[in-house]
């Protein structure tokens, strides 16, 4: 594996996650969940362009319209028009009091597979009541897995067969056949387990079809072939890295966002990129990034 940090995006995250790279802006997209913002960096420009939104917004993805995205905010999937910020909502779920939704990401057929996580687990009642949702072409929403702490990880495999999926606290990556019936029968099947420290956030495979994890808490993305042998690890200028994905013309560039939140004075001041997005050219092709194929009224 082969990687060189070739540029730094300066947006300073509390929580910057559920980055995208969508073709048609020639842009990669994220959200800064804490501070409800909407993050666009034209890669050729360089310009940074950021959305205030009305509320948290915790993963997307893209849609046919490349003014509109399918938006999980805190606690209700909904569609994002992102110049403008107006937010229409689609399903407003009952989701327990101390949970929202997390990570998301499109499958290959369009189904949007999005989790829950624990951010209150007096109120929520215990530590796992996060959930594991898919929203299908057809408009609807259903639970696939519960006993979640945080839901991560998502991400799939080239062929689409495969589905991966981490519950972070656990330092577990799992994987099963991709199926609209997630978890119907099915047994987990371990992929890999992380360091002491280093919990499994956001992924992405690459065309080859290797798994790209941020390690939130180990400064690193690392990698894993298809068969669970480990294919090398990239040191990230910032201890909390939460997500990836791959972008530019090629698809050959890692952009990785990280997070300030709970970091110390002190860790702040040692490591003053904490929050910024990093590019890195690699050796590695991504793939594209699959549009929600569903209803967005």
């Amino acid at each position: 594996m082969q990687a060189e940090l070739i540029a730094t995006v300066p947006c300073q995250c509390t929580l910057g996650e559920g980055i995208l790279w969508d073709a048609r802006l020639g842009a990669f997209l994220w959200t800064d969940i804490h501070a409800c913002a909407l993050h666009t960096y034209h890669l050729e420009s360089g310009e940074h362009t950021v959305l205030p939104l009305p509320r948290r917004l915790a993963s997307f993805a893209l849609t046919p319209d490349s003014d509109t995205l399918l938006a999980a905010f805190d606690d209700r999937i909904a569609t994002l028009h992102r110049v403008s910020g107006t937010v229409a909502d689609l399903i407003v779920p009952p989701l327990l009091s101390g949970v929202r939704f997390n990570d998301g990401r499109t499958d290959p057929e369009g189904r949007f597979w999005v989790g829950t996580m624990v951010e209150d687990a007096a109120a929520a009642g215990a530590e796992n009541r996060g959930e594991l949702f898919s929203l299908d072409p057809s408009g609807a929403l259903s639970v696939h897995r519960g006993g979640i702490a945080i839901s991560n990880g998502i991400a799939f495999s080239p062929d689409g067969t495969r589905m991966y999926f981490a519950d972070s606290p656990t330092r577990r990556v799992i994987h099963r056949p991709t199926s609209a019936h997630y978890g119907a029968g099915q047994a987990d099947t371990s992929f890999l387990t992380t360091d002491p420290g280093a919990f499994p956030d956001g992924a992405v495979t690459s065309a080859d079809g290797r798994y790209w994890s941020a390690n939130w808490g180990a400064g690193l993305i690392r990698v894993t072939h298809a068969d669970g042998t480990d294919a090398g690890r990239l040191p990230v200028p910032a201890s909390q890295p939460s997500c990836c994905a791959f972008g530019g013309r090629d698809l050959s560039i890692l952009a990785v966002t990280s997070a300030r939140e709970d970091l110390t004075p002190a860790a702040l001041a040692a490591e003053p990129d904490a929050g910024n997005v990093f590019l890195y050219q690699t050796d590695a092709a991504g793939l594209p990034s699959v549009p929600y194929a569903g209803p967005l009224n």
